[in-house]
């Protein structure tokens, strides 16, 4: 039997310090998602069991799961030719680190080696959109009444292009009362963060984001694929719409006042349980 190993989150993975090319690498036995890989940091492969005086193993750039022994990480690039593999010994080129002491994080490496990088995390509470009553937002009228009823400041909508990685993004508003002074401040930042290292940031990562948040599913409308995710703030209410599979647009994200929502959100439970009850009640002449 195949020997399967999912990849790894880098950024909760547990590492050994490993020396490549007489510098500090990190290694781990598991395969990596180089999705949750930050900015600048190298991924390599090793294949065969570690090196020994007479047989070497192999390091690559070139994933292939046949005989994959590990991942290596690293701050710094490294030329290998691509296919090929750059064979080693023990001690040569090549090393890991053995004992407690030696291991690590992603994020305890980069802040002692690796200091010129920038390291990102998801840091957002995003919870999925399932409610009932939310996803009505997205399947009624779309005119400027639904909008102002709804508390709708607006909507960006983002487009990853062919490649899926271009960031091209345009901003509607709706309702301007609702635009208040806090939403830049409170909105831009997650934005960004969701860009920087979200499932905004590419296709692929998104696809990768979606993949571990599957609970967040919504029910098909236009797009089969498509996932819901709420952020809240202080004043406002982000919904986010993801779809990952390549479309004319690949998200949206739309940007409500809470306590208008909420309003909404409220009348729309009412009337849900009214339908309920008088679903419930049984015809003249029935008996339950």
């Amino acid at each position: 039997m195949d020997d399967v190993r999912i990849p790894q989150d880098a950024r909760t993975e547990v590492f050994q310090r490993a020396i490549f090319y007489k510098r500090i690498g990190i290694f781990t036995p598991n395969p990596i998602n180089r999705y949750s890989l930050p900015d600048g940091i190298h991924q390599f492969y090793t294949f065969g069991k570690e090196g020994s005086e007479r047989t070497p193993a192999i390091v690559t750039t070139s994933w292939n799961r046949a005989h994959f022994t590990g991942s290596v990480l690293t701050a710094y690039p490294v030329k290998i030719p691509e296919g090929k593999g750059l064979k080693y010994f023990t001690g040569r080129v090549f090393g890991i680190l053995r004992g407690a002491e030696y291991k690590t994080t992603l994020r305890e490496y980069m802040a002692q080696y690796a200091k010129h990088l920038p390291y990102a995390e998801l840091t957002l509470d995003m919870r999925p959109m399932r409610e009932p009553a939310e996803l009505r937002l997205f399947q009624g009228s779309t005119d400027k009444e639904h909008f102002t009823r709804t508390g709708c400041a607006g909507y960006w909508r983002f487009d990853f292009g062919k490649e899926g990685n271009r960031h091209w993004s345009t901003r509607h508003d709706k309702d301007l009362s609702f635009w208040g002074k806090t939403l830049p401040q409170e909105v831009d930042p997650v934005l960004e963060e969701l860009q920087n290292c979200g499932p905004l940031r590419t296709r692929g990562h998104m696809m990768d984001f979606t993949w571990n948040r599957r609970e967040a599913k919504l029910p098909p409308l236009h797009n089969e694929n498509r996932y819901g995710y709420v952020i809240e703030t202080d004043n406002y209410s982000l919904y986010l719409v993801c779809m990952p599979d390549p479309s004319d647009y690949d998200a949206y994200c739309y940007v409500y006042q809470t306590d208008q929502l909420q309003q909404y959100l409220a009348t729309i439970r009412e009337a849900e349980q009214a339908d309920a009850q008088e679903a419930d009640v049984p015809a003249p002449g029935m008996s339950l």
